[in-house]
Order: C-alpha cells, then sequence, then structure tokens
C-alpha cells in the first residue's frame, strides 16, 4: 500500500475485525500524519548546528517513510536510511533518492561508516523492552560502532512524566482531498518500568475521509511508547562508548542528546 487510498480500499475489503500496525498496513497513513506534524527542514537544521562543519556522511536510523532522511539529504554528502519496515521504506524511496537498508537498528551493517547517527523524530519512543531484556542499550551500540572515530550521534525522546496514563489527545490532518482526524489514548503500564524509564501504550482511533469519493474509513491500531530518565539515557550512551554527551533542546517536543566517539 503506497497512499491513503490503498489504505482505505484494503480497509474496505478485509474481513472485520482488522488488525493493522503504523509501521506496516498503516504505512501511508503513518507518514500523511508526521509529514503534518513536524517541520522537518527545522530538524535537519539542527543536525547540521550540532555537528561537525566537515560531516559528510549521514545514518539515518528508523527512516520510517523517509522525512528526516529526505530534509537531511538536501544538506550533506551523503545519507542513508535504515528501517526494518519494508512498506515503510517503499514510501521512503518514492520520497528521496538517498539509499535506504532495510536493517534492525540492534545489528551494526556499517562499521565505522558515518560521521553523523541520527535516531530522531520519536523513533527512541518505540524500541521495545522484551523478554531478553531492554532494547536500547544495543541500539546504542550499534549506533556507536558505526560512527568514525570523532562520529557524532543524535538521538531526541520524550522525559520521564510525558505519559500520563488516560491522557486523550485529539488531531485532524489535512491535504486537498483527505481528512485525518486521530485520538490517542495513553495507558501508562504498572511492571513496564524499565533502568531507563516507564512503558506504556498509544491507542490510536482514525477516520479517514475522502472528500473526492466522499467516502470514510475508521481503524483503530495500538503501539508500545516509553519515557526516559534524562540522566538515565545520558548513562547509557555513555556506557555505549562514547566519550562525551550532553542534552540538548530539539525542534521537536521533549529533549534530545548529543553525543561524541572519540577520536
Amino acid at each position: 500500500m503506497r497512499t491513503l487510498r490503498d489504505v482505505m480500499d484494503w480497509l474496505a475489503s478485509a474481513e472485520m475485525p482488522v488488525y493493522a500496525t503504523l509501521y506496516d498496513e498503516l504505512a501511508p497513513l503513518y507518514a500523511f500524519e508526521r509529514e503534518r506534524m513536524r517541520n522537518y527542514p527545522a530538524i535537519a537544521e539542527f543536525v547540521v548546528r550540532e555537528v561537525p562543519e566537515d560531516a559528510r556522511t549521514v545514518a539515518v536510523g528508523a527512516c520510517g517513510p523517509g522525512l528526516v532522511l529526505e530534509a537531511l539529504a538536501e544538506r550533506f554528502e551523503t545519507t542513508v536510511g535504515f528501517d526494518l519496515s519494508p512498506r515503510m521504506l517503499a514510501l521512503a524511496r518514492e520520497r528521496t533518492d538517498a539509499p535506504v537498508v532495510a536493517a534492525d537498528l540492534r545489528t551494526t551493517t556499517a562499521p565505522e561508516a558515518f560521521d553523523v547517527f541520527t535516531i530522531l523524530g520519536g523513533s527512541i519512543a518505540h524500541l521495545p523492552v522484551t523478554d531478553a531484556g531492554d532494547t536500547v542499550p544495543a541500539v546504542l551500540e550499534s549506533a556507536y560502532e558505526g560512527l568514525r572515530p570523532g562520529g557524532t550521534l543524535l538521538l531526541d525522546f520524550m522525559e520521564r512524566g510525558a505519559l500520563e496514563s488516560g491522557h486523550v489527545a485529539s488531531h485532524t490532518f489535512d491535504s486537498d482531498r483527505f481528512r485525518v482526524e486521530r485520538t490517542v489514548v495513553t495507558t501508562g503500564e504498572p511492571e513496564g518500568q524499565t533502568g531507563l524509564g516507564a512503558t506504556g501504550r498509544y491507542s490510536f482511533a482514525y477516520e479517514i475521509t475522502d472528500s473526492e469519493r466522499e467516502e470514510t474509513a475508521r481503524v483503530g491500531t495500538t503501539t508500545p511508547v516509553r519515557e526516559f530518565s534524562s540522566g538515565a539515557l545520558l548513562g547509557a550512551v555513555l556506557n555505549a562508548g562514547f566519550s562525551e554527551a550532553r542534552l540538548v533542546t530539539p525542534p521537536t517536543h521533549g529533549a534530545g542528546i548529543v553525543a561524541r566517539k572519540h577520536e
């Protein structure tokens, strides 16, 4: 599926109840809302300000539909996106000529290949805690290994206290043809406390309207989410091998970290 119309047609033909994920079947819906939620040129300028002037190669971790990737590709010599979702990668390929690679962020695919490694756009908030443990340390170690000596890691995250159980938020996103109305309910998980912060879930309810065909479709989905203790996450970054790390204010919500790999 490549467009919102594809999603609506799939929902109309699918047997109910339908199970869908934001990162797979609903990837075009995710891309539609994300494009309207954030200022991606501002995110790219944030990266430019925080990295050395001679930085040329950038890895975009969890690139999704390519929104951050596209903005960074306009500012750096080489930019490569990494994501696990084939549908997200397909959308990224349509958006930009920058190369994309199917990869798990916990696995280093190109050792010491990049001057900059980004995990932006709230991506780290959705890294899971599995039965085998927290995945964040492995992702940070992989980013460290993918950077050249002196390289820079940039990430943003939700700070402790952001997950207010029972909180309800509604947003509307429009294009000339489509309207997407989204309601999000936050649920905290009492046993979802890790050494880095609390975990929870977002429950999404979407209503998609196609004004051209005068049709409406509805779908719901959930995704894990987490907040972080700034100090604990800084510690995890340093434990991954980075020689220095500091808190910054990114142009997205929440907080950010800029870290350097030793020369």
